[in-house]
């Protein structure tokens, strides 16, 4: 189960960093500063699902999920026209929440 949630999430990951690099390519300039912190953010993301030490990355994943949810949350606010990557990163950090709670659940019985 633990190794489909990782799977699950760095597909949504690699998802997200698709649209996002594709709205990149025709963002105005005042776009590409938000788009470029979330690709930044969900490269961090995809390090992290990847390495092997991922016990240890719930809270630096959990700060992601936060990081994320917050530009997310700017960009719903602020420009209506990047709605689809709005909605694919929503996904994203749904994702990680999942992902998260059962990392949280498999170390506690650890």
């Amino acid at each position: 189960m633990k190794k489909t949630a990782i799977k699950d999430a760095l597909q949504a990951v690699r998802d997200a960093k698709h649209v996002v690099n594709e709205a990149l390519d025709v963002a105005s300039k005042g776009d590409i500063n938000l788009l470029e912190k979330l690709v930044i953010c969900l490269e961090k993301v995809e390090g992290d699902l990847i390495s092997s030490a991922l016990d240890k990355k719930i809270t630096q994943l959990q700060n992601y999920e936060q990081k994320i949810k917050q530009v997310n949350d700017k960009i719903k606010k602020d420009i209506k026209h990047l709605k689809d990557v709005s909605e694919i990163i929503d996904k994203v950090a749904k994702t990680l929440g999942v992902l998260i709670d059962i990392l949280g659940k498999a170390a506690a019985l650890a």
